[in-house]
């Protein structure tokens, strides 16, 4: 179970050495081993942002969620992987986008609530759905508790720029470009958001 639990420590350990706030613990229990290298093997492929790797993140989640059903993050991982799909021009219909990805983050919700990923990503699918002050909602709660996330700050932005607001979307677009400076996506959001606000220097 240590192992399950490394990333939160680092990152609180390396907080506490800045004088900075540390991360909320969650009430879910640390998953097994095997499953969170299951779990972050699934978040490598993922953020290759393309199919194959999609594809290959999809298979590495549901081995996690089959080690470990407790495991909430898994669940979340899994759900990305369908809004994903769709984004990416494999057939996938917008109906079983939202039917495949909606169940998945319920259950993540139901083992752990306040879990700021699943928060976020219930934000994100709302936000696909064109409900986006029902999306500030869910993206606002899980900001609260993880400020720092690039990918909320990512699907925020997102949810600004798809119900027009650019300059809004700017602003967290911003933030996470500074926190994920290597992310081609970030960037090329962030860059399209300036030239829609007016604001491209």
């Amino acid at each position: 179970a240590a192992l399950g639990n490394l990333a939160l420590s680092a990152a609180n350990a390396a907080l506490q050495a800045l004088g900075a706030t540390p991360l909320p613990t969650s009430s879910a229990a640390a998953p097994a081993a095997d499953a969170y290298e299951l779990f972050l093997l699934g978040l490598h492929h993922q953020r290759a942002a393309q199919m194959p790797g999609i594809l290959k993140a999809r298979a590495y989640f549901e081995r996690a969620i089959d080690s470990d059903p407790g495991f909430a993050l898994a669940y979340v991982g899994q759900a990305a992987t369908w809004i994903a799909e769709y984004h990416y021009g494999n057939g996938l219909s917008f109906r079983t986008m939202d039917a495949r990805a909606q169940p998945l983050i319920d259950r993540a919700l139901q083992l752990d609530p306040e879990l700021p990923l699943a928060l976020g990503l219930q934000g994100h699918l709302k936000a696909n759905l064109s409900q986006h002050e029902e999306a500030r909602l869910w993206l606002g709660r899980a900001l609260e508790k993880a400020p720092s996330d690039a990918s909320l700050l990512n699907w925020a932005g997102s949810n600004e720029t798809d119900d027009g607001w650019p300059a809004r979307a700017r602003q967290f677009f911003i933030k996470a470009a500074q926190l994920s400076p290597l992310s081609v996506q970030i960037q090329h959001r962030s860059g399209l958001a300036a030239i829609h606000a007016g604001q491209y220097e």
